[in-house]
């Protein structure tokens, strides 16, 4: 009996009493009926860039004088070009990353506001902090662009 009172009274001071826990929001927000261009399609893939970059500089017609046929020279000329040109990628990704602001929602009106201006730059699956709550942007059954509670 003394084991058990123990194991009940440890089981209950590890998981707190129900009422003292916050209520969670479960409330789904439409952000819009509609979802096109979602899921950051707009953004450079510097990878795929410099893939493109290559084929272009491999199979171009004019290739720099006096080189005539695609040899190890022009291998290494077009490898490190597109090198360069996805170093430059990199680093513009990198000061646009810099100067997006960081933003903080504490009210759900503020939140929505700002995801339907923005609806084409968002990502499926983000997570969003609104008051300290965590909410997931998603797609509906019916194509609609919805944030909801994320599981806990």
């Amino acid at each position: 009996m003394k084991g058990f009172s123990l194991f009940l009274s440890l089981a209950v001071a590890s998981l707190g009493c129900s009422h003292a826990q916050p209520q969670v929001n479960r409330q789904i927000y439409v952000i819009s009926d509609e979802a096109p261009g979602i899921g950051g399609s707009s953004e450079h893939d510097c990878s795929q860039e410099q893939v493109d970059c290559f084929e272009r500089c491999w199979n171009a017609s004019d290739r720099p004088y006096p080189h005539v046929k695609r040899d190890e020279w022009y291998y290494k000329y077009c490898t490190k070009k597109c090198r360069e040109e996805y170093l430059e990628c990199i680093k513009e990704k990198e000061k646009t990353a810099q100067r997006t602001p960081k933003l903080t929602f504490t009210r759900m009106g503020a939140a929505l506001d700002w995801l339907r201006a923005h609806k084409t730059e968002l990502i499926v699956g983000t997570v969003v902090i609104i008051d300290g709550l965590a909410f997931l942007i998603v797609i509906g059954a019916t194509g609609a662009l919805l944030l909801v509670p994320a599981a806990l």
